[in-house]
């Protein structure tokens, strides 16, 4: 009679020694004691659990945009089957509007962050070109993962990060993918205090932050 055999599913993580050596002394300097370190898929997965936990089932993913880089991961019935890294981010969109319209960068900054997707024609063209960079990787993740796992429809996307709350983002960026997209909310599932609510309107910059913070709970 044969063994059982039993089958275990593993994540490797691999990061550069000298950004996490970097990051490290920052926080020492601050005066901060580390008591964790995580990879921010694994992050956001615990505030994907969080906020939509009765929905994790079939494929689902999330999109962290951040200011140099951007992650996207895909969960399958709640569990965790591909993560990609792309080297791009809402730093990007301002370099393109300093440089082609020959703004400072707080002014391009400025125009991002308050006009966006609603700026004037030539602003707008150059946010959308940034923009269409981003969807067009996304879809090459989202066709890579059904190539290899057989998959086909996603149900939900949520949009993280800073990014995401770039005017008229989430509208356009969502007119280009089949799934329901929701922009994320981690205060929602939290009790606090009023100033909680004054910081709901840029919540999702706190996703990775408050799912870092629940991993002592997992």
């Amino acid at each position: 009679q044969e063994r059982e055999t039993k089958r275990y599913d593993l994540i490797l993580v691999v990061v550069d020694k000298n950004t996490l050596r970097e990051q490290w002394a920052m926080m020492q300097r601050a005066g901060l004691e580390i008591i964790a370190i995580d990879v921010n898929p694994l992050s956001l997965l615990n505030t994907v659990r969080l906020s939509y936990g009765k929905e994790l089932t079939g494929n689902f993913i999330y999109v962290d945009i951040g200011a140099v880089k951007t992650d996207v991961t895909i969960l399958k019935d709640g569990v965790l089957r591909f993560t990609r890294r792309l080297e791009m981010g809402g730093e990007q969109i301002t370099r393109r509007l300093e440089q082609e319209l020959k703004l400072s960068y707080e002014d391009a900054e400025k125009l991002k962050r308050e006009k966006g997707l609603g700026a004037e024609e030539g602003a707008q063209a150059i946010i959308k070109s940034e923009i269409d960079r981003f969807i067009v990787e996304i879809q090459r993740s989202i066709d890579y993962y059904r190539a290899q796992f057989r998959e086909g429809v996603f149900k939900k996307m949520i949009l993280m990060g800073g990014g995401a709350l770039l005017p008229g983002f989430s509208d356009y960026f969502g007119s280009y993918f089949d799934a329901d997209m929701e922009i994320d909310d981690p205060l929602a599932e939290l009790i606090g205090t009023e100033s909680v609510g004054a910081i709901r309107a840029i919540a999702p910059r706190f996703s990775s932050g408050i799912g870092l913070a629940l991993r002592s709970h997992n």
